[in-house]
């Protein structure tokens, strides 16, 4: 017997996929269908975006598994050093092993005035500047304070051969004053008390009475001829010989004779100069009961 086979309609016909990635299943309306070989539009030859800023996107196909998005590309440093921090506008990054320019080679200022600076460079931490190798290269030094001389001599003060030392002042040369200025304290004062002064032939030093108050007594001893004469001046400035050599002369103004010390006095100079006459450098020994202004040596 023959057996006869009817065909079965289809129901459906195929097509190619025209499928939709999307966010959410949806039903489609085609009366179509796809193979069980057929190949889904998921990919396209799109390149990544690079690495930004999230977004959703808006792309309907999506990426590989192995796909790769270009990265910030690294470039060499230009920070830049400044008072404050600001935002910078590349589109480039630092490797975290990158070199920073923060030194330079110049070398460090010599000590002088304070400031800011400029430099767009940092100082190495253990920078050092030049400073004075010793103090006598600083051609006008000031003190902030008290100077102590731990005991030591002052040698050379305003020339060679005036000094002060442990045993009093020397002066070998004009021009020099001492350190002698009190006109308000009360007390007793002394010049030279502990020393000698020294002075060539027609050589003077004067010591001044302060303002009000210049009377006093003092002493002349002429080292070399073992000498001594004793004065007292009054507030008129009028220096009266109490007792002693004729080696010392008393006068009001003028030069006072040769061959001798001549003490003379400026009638209300408040002002007394002692000079040597004698034709050859001498000593003397000075020391004054009563308040001394100033005392100064002078040609």
């Amino acid at each position: 017997m023959a057996i006869h086979v009817t065909p079965i309609p289809r129901l459906t016909s195929f097509a190619a996929p025209s499928l939709t990635l999307g966010t959410a299943n949806a039903a489609g309306s085609a009366e179509t269908t796809i193979a069980t070989d057929s190949t889904i539009l998921t990919f396209d030859t799109t390149l990544p975006a690079a690495v930004g800023t999230a977004a959703t996107g808006s792309a309907t196909v999506a990426t590989r598994r192995d796909h790769v998005h270009a990265g910030t590309t690294l470039a060499s440093p230009s920070l830049t050093l400044g008072t404050a921090n600001a935002a910078g506008s590349a589109s480039t990054a630092l490797a975290t092993d990158s070199t920073l320019l923060a030194f330079d080679t110049t070398v460090p200022a010599t000590v002088s005035t304070n400031a800011t600076g400029s430099a767009t460079v940092a100082a190495r931490r253990d920078h050092v500047h030049t400073g004075l190798a010793n103090v006598v290269q600083d051609t006008s030094p000031q003190l902030g304070g008290n100077l102590d001389g731990q005991n030591n001599d002052l040698t050379n003060i305003g020339g060679a051969g005036h000094d002060w030392t442990s045993t009093g002042l020397t002066i070998t040369a004009a021009n020099f004053e001492f350190g002698v200025k009190d006109s308000t304290n009360t007390g007793v004062h002394y010049v030279g008390s502990d020393g000698d002064i020294e002075f060539d032939n027609d050589e003077s030093f004067t010591f001044t009475m302060p303002t009000g108050d210049c009377a006093g007594l003092f002493t002349i001893t002429d080292i070399n001829s073992e000498v001594t004469a004793l004065f007292m001046v009054d507030h008129a400035n009028v220096i009266t010989k109490i007792a002693g050599d004729a080696l010392f002369v008393t006068t009001d103004g003028g030069s006072g004779g040769a061959a001798n010390i001549p003490v003379i006095s400026g009638a209300g100079s408040r002002v007394t100069t002692v000079t040597n006459r004698r034709n050859t450098g001498t000593s003397v020994h000075l020391e004054i009961l009563g308040r001394v202004a100033s005392a100064t040596a002078v040609a």
